[in-house]
C-alpha cells in the first residue's frame, strides 16, 4: 500500500483531497531519477531471418530471460547465397555471406545509433550469434574507436559462436583477405575492445569459433545449432552481460 493510499484510508474519503494538498505543501519535493533502460540489440545467425518487426528467430527462447531488458531485433539478410538464403534454403538470388554481413553492419550500427538518440542514458548490449557475431564485432570496433556518438561506457557485447573469435575462430585461422565462394576472411577480432566489455561463448569443436582441429568439421554440425535452444547456453547467459573474455563449453 502506498503512502498516499494509507493516508486516504486513515482520514476518510471526504477529507482526502484537502489533507493530500496539505501533505504535499508540507513535504519537500524529492527528485526521483528516471530508470535507466537496457536494450538488447539482437543480430541472428545465417538462415534465421524473419519478417519485421521480429527480424530473426534466433532469440525466440532467449528473450524470455532478459530480466526486464528490452529486445531490439535487427533485420538483415542472414544469408550465404547461393548456398543458403535467410531461411536456410539454397537460393541463387540470395546475397552472399559477405554482402549479408555488410548489410548487417549498416543495420546494426543504425539501430544502435537510433536507440541511443531516442534514449541517451540507456545501456546497449549487442547480442549476436554466428554470422551475426561477425556483424557485431565490426560494430563494436566502430563504437570502441569513437566513430559514433554512442559512449563506450554504455555499451557491451555478448557474442555466441563468433567466427572472428581471437585465436580459435574460423577467420582467426584463415589468412586475412582469403576469399572464395562469397566468403572473405576478416582475420581475428582483437582480444579486447577499448572501453567496451565483450564476452564470447563457444562450444569446443564448433568450427565457427573453434576451428582448431579436424574434429571441428563434424563438431560444427553437432554443436553450432545448440546455443539458442531452450535451456541451453544463450538462455542461461543472455542477461549476464558485462565482463570480458571467452567462456568455453565442452562438446556434447
Amino acid at each position: 500500500m502506498t503512502l498516499r493510499t494509507r493516508w486516504k484510508k486513515a482520514i476518510g474519503t471526504a477529507g482526502a483531497a484537502a489533507a493530500l494538498a496539505a501533505l504535499t505543501a508540507a513535504t519537500p519535493s524529492v527528485a526521483h531519477a528516471a530508470p535507466v533502460h537496457h536494450y538488447y540489440l539482437e543480430v541472428g545467425g545465417t538462415g534465421s531471418a524473419a519478417p519485421a518487426p521480429d527480424c530473426t528467430s534466433t532469440y525466440a527462447f532467449a528473450n524470455k530471460h532478459l530480466d526486464g531488458g528490452i529486445p531490439v531485433p535487427v533485420c538483415y539478410p542472414a544469408s550465404a547465397g547461393p548456398w543458403l538464403n535467410g531461411h536456410n534454403a539454397p537460393d541463387l538470388n540470395a546475397p552472399s555471406y559477405d554482402a549479408s554481413v555488410r548489410e548487417g553492419y549498416r543495420n546494426l550500427l543504425a539501430a544502435a545509433e537510433a536507440t541511443h538518440r531516442r534514449d541517451p542514458a540507456a545501456r546497449l548490449t549487442l547480442v549476436s550469434y554466428s554470422q551475426g557475431a561477425q556483424v557485431a564485432d565490426q560494430v563494436l570496433a566502430t563504437i570502441a574507436a569513437g566513430r559514433t556518438a554512442i559512449p563506450r561506457s554504455q555499451v557491451n557485447g555478448m557474442l555466441y559462436a563468433d567466427p572472428m573469435q581471437p585465436g580459435t575462430g574460423v577467420w582467426a585461422r584463415v589468412p586475412k583477405g582469403w576469399s572464395a565462394l562469397g566468403f572473405t576472411s576478416t582475420g581475428a577480432a582483437p582480444a579486447a575492445y577499448e572501453g567496451v566489455p565483450v564476452r564470447r561463448f563457444c562450444i569446443r569443436t564448433d568450427l565457427a569459433c573453434d576451428a582448431t582441429s579436424l574434429r571441428s568439421v563434424p563438431g560444427f554440425v553437432n554443436q553450432h545449432p545448440t546455443y539458442w535452444q531452450e535451456g541451453n547456453i544463450m538462455t542461461q547467459t543472455i542477461a549476464q552481460d558485462g565482463g570480458d573474455g571467452i567462456t568455453w563449453y565442452d562438446a556434447r
